[in-house]
């Protein structure tokens, strides 16, 4: 995954700055939406990549093709239904990646482009094909990776709005734990010859694009 030229690590750099600032003002629109001013007093309402990115969240996405951004809110805002609102508020980032990704397929059709890995360059710029399937490939990689629910990922907080009462409370107790989760699932998992990331890949990303590439009568890359 991680950029092997220096168009490849331009590729992965433009993704980010559109990708997770759409991200995080999604999260921030939501948030608002329900009551919560936080997001709009640390001046999260923007795409602007400066108040959403996180330094290590960003390298991780440029040479990992997974990483993370934040944006404030404070729940007490919510009122009512907080964990439902909760859960909404966790779906509106990996949501914003699908439609992001989906989007992506457009100019393949536009303009009679077929979906490649191989990456051409003359400078320092990718090929327009290779970009666009990069960046439907890593969009719906964040958008599942996401759903994953172990806290701080946006998976906890939609499982946690799916469980009933009792159970939700026991697994938010479980939640200060996650992080550890995170490092078995990404690194341990692997070196025992289980990636829950090649899983996604094969089972879920693969058949998706498939199915928006199925119209230019071209299998997606594989």
């Amino acid at each position: 995954m991680a950029p092997t030229t220096i168009a490849d690590f331009i590729c992965r750099v433009l993704i980010l700055l559109v990708v997770f600032p759409a991200h995080e003002l999604a999260h921030a629109l939501t948030a608002t939406a329900m009551g919560d001013p936080t997001p709009r007093a640390h001046g999260r309402l923007t795409l602007n990549p400066i108040k959403h990115l996180d330094l290590w969240g960003s390298m991780l996405f440029v040479f990992y093709g997974i990483g993370w951004a934040s944006t404030p809110v404070n729940p007490a805002y919510f009122g009512e239904n907080r964990r439902m609102k909760m859960g909404l508020l966790g779906l509106s980032g990996p949501m914003t990646n699908l439609v992001l990704g989906f989007l992506g397929a457009v100019p393949f059709y536009l303009f009679g482009w077929l979906p490649t890995l191989v990456l051409e360059s003359d400078g320092i710029l990718p090929n327009p094909e290779y970009f666009f399937t990069i960046f439907i490939f890593l969009n719906l990689l964040l958008a599942f990776f996401n759903l994953i629910p172990i806290a701080p990922l946006d998976g906890a907080q939609v499982l946690g709005a799916l469980l009933p009462e009792s159970i939700a409370a026991k697994y938010d107790s479980l939640q200060r734990y996650g992080m550890y989760a995170l490092i078995v699932l990404l690194f341990a998992l692997p070196m025992a010859g289980f990636s829950p990331l090649d899983w996604i890949i094969q089972y879920l990303i693969g058949p998706i694009m498939q199915l928006l590439f199925s119209g230019l009568g071209t299998a997606a890359p594989g």
